[in-house]
């Protein structure tokens, strides 16, 4: 079902580029077919092969790869950092990770009934849930202050995040994450490796939001990446999806 909103969104950005799938291949280097069993949902789609396409359509990633049915899915937009995390039926870039995709497709009966956030911790209750994304919250403020300045984006991402999670109450705690760093606790994600995953990347698009991805936060989230036992060559996989804002 993913795959085929998502391989629809690809056949449109590239027919709305003016290009045949042949000219495609061509240009990108892909073997005879490929872009048909991707239009199709017969190949699943690699990050780094959506990225390529995105540019050579001249689309944004994020629209390219929404698995929500809309009138125009690949009409250029920003990416919603929140509503990766919040927002239900749309699982977008996110399902194109494949530790995130397996753990998604083991629940696709709920995709639209449930964020992100929630599918990654269905096993959880309601407390760890909370005592997690407070942890999760306070590695993202680490992060917003590792450059000892924090942009308006990143205050909206923030605000709104703790807003969405409910933990209004612990803003002045989480807040102090801004000066005094924070490290992501292993006990709270477990062997979770889809949650894992999950973080990092909304590190590094929080950390991209004003433009550029500086050393001092490129440092803390190699720190984090460690702390959590992330894979290293899966790491080294997300991290150069960013190589044009490092």
């Amino acid at each position: 079902m993913y795959m085929n909103q998502i391989g629809q969104n690809l056949k449109q950005a590239r027919t709305q580029a003016g290009l045949t799938q042949k000219e495609v291949e061509s240009r990108l280097g892909l073997r005879e077919l490929a872009m048909k069993d991707y239009e199709t949902g017969r190949l699943k789609l690699p990050i780094d092969i959506a990225a390529k396409f995105a540019e050579l359509f001249k689309v944004d990633l994020n629209s390219l790869t929404s698995t929500e049915s809309q009138k125009n899915p690949v009409q250029s937009r920003e990416l919603d950092l929140v509503g990766q995390l919040i927002h239900r039926g749309d699982v977008g870039f996110i399902f194109l990770d494949p530790v995130i995709r397996a753990h998604l497709e083991q629940d696709t009966d709920k995709i639209f009934d449930h964020s992100v956030f929630d599918l990654l911790t269905l096993d959880s209750t309601e407390k760890q849930k909370k005592i997690l994304a407070t942890d999760m919250l306070k590695t993202f403020g680490s992060l917003m202050g590792a450059d000892k300045k924090i942009s308006e984006s990143e205050m909206i991402f923030f605000n709104d995040l703790t807003k969405d999670l409910s933990l209004d109450e612990n803003v002045k705690s989480i807040s102090r994450s801004f000066i005094n760093k924070h490290l992501p606790d292993l006990k709270h994600f477990g062997q979770n490796a889809a949650l894992k995953h999950f973080t990092i990347w909304l590190m590094f698009f929080l950390a991209k939001s004003d433009g550029k991805i500086c050393n001092e936060e490129v440092t803390y989230i190699d720190e984090c990446a460690e702390m959590l036992k992330v894979n290293r060559s899966n790491y080294l996989t997300i991290k150069g999806f960013f190589k044009g804002w490092l």
